[in-house]
């Protein structure tokens, strides 16, 4: 059996850092940017970290605070910009 000692708060906040930039990456490949405050890292840190499970909630986190919300805006303004160069 392997045991794992529990992460520390920083190592928390490295793991939330790495996978926040991980979608930064992905919206910089598509000419967008993110950036968070410190406040926002510790609310996905503070959501995505579990007792038990450790940091595996933390992806379904970023998800579901920022991926999904995102992707809902990003629809809405093509489809806003396709209704308007339609309308030309």
């Amino acid at each position: 059996m392997i045991v794992f000692e529990p992460l520390q708060m920083d190592q928390r906040n490295d793991v939330a850092r790495i996978q926040v930039l991980e979608l930064t990456e992905q919206l910089l490949s598509q000419a967008l940017g993110l950036s968070l405050t410190e406040q926002a890292l510790d609310v996905l840190v503070r959501e995505g970290f579990d007792s038990l499970y450790g940091a595996r909630p933390m992806r379904r986190v970023i998800q579901k605070r920022l991926e999904h919300p995102l992707a809902g805006l990003f629809s809405r303004v093509t489809t806003l910009l396709l209704m308007r160069v339609m309308k030309v």
